[in-house]
């Protein structure tokens, strides 16, 4: 299983700006990178309740967060078992903090993303996934901008034609460990329909 991709990378993309700018709700940057590509700008909204999703799995995700965390900021140290998830199962990722933000590690990479998105990215960092180095900078600075204002993040994006997915809708839950730090993220990920992919080169 795997989709080939020859994307130029973009030069000096930078994640940790990035992140800056989405935390302080400047979408600028993220716009840029994307416009590199020749694509649409991506749609970026900071705490959406669950009736402003329009994709069943990420309307009960965010219910279930607002669930865990009980009236707290964040959720502390949640049991995630597949029963209590179940609604969603195979659209979940569970990524762990890294070396404080540097990266991000999938503990679980759904089932359904893993099959539209031609790979199972479990194990592996933010860092390598992508079909080329601006989408996995983009993914980068949206995980460290919710670790850092410690609030979801919607976001919907138009992937390169060479993905087999006419859009990519998710949901970012940051998780709180036990001293209040952000320590791993709950995320819905919800492909759009399919399409022919584009292979270039």
């Amino acid at each position: 299983m795997g989709t080939l991709y020859t994307i130029e990378p973009v030069p000096n993309a930078d994640s940790e700006r990035l992140a800056l700018q989405l935390a302080d709700d400047d979408f600028s940057g993220v716009d840029a990178l994307f416009e590199t590509q020749q694509l649409p700008t991506p749609i970026l909204v900071w705490n959406p309740g669950a009736n402003e999703l329009e994709v069943r799995e990420l309307r009960f995700l965010r219910g279930l967060w607002d669930q865990l965390r009980d009236g707290a900021e964040l959720p502390v140290a949640p049991e995630l078992s597949p029963e209590l998830l179940r609604p969603a199962l195979g659209h979940i990722m569970l990524l762990d903090v890294v070396d404080g933000g540097a990266d991000f590690r999938y503990r679980l990479y759904g089932s359904k993303i893993a099959q539209r998105s031609g790979f199972d990215g479990t194990g592996k960092l933010t860092s390598e996934i992508g079909p080329s180095p601006f989408i996995s900078t983009f993914f980068q600075a949206c995980y460290v901008a919710a670790q850092r204002r410690r609030l979801p993040l919607f976001t919907a994006h138009i992937p390169p034609s060479q993905v087999e997915v006419q859009i990519w809708r998710r949901l970012i839950l940051p998780l709180a460990d036990k001293d209040g730090a952000v320590y791993r993220f709950l995320v819905g990920n919800v492909p759009g329909l399919w399409r022919s992919p584009r292979i270039v080169g």
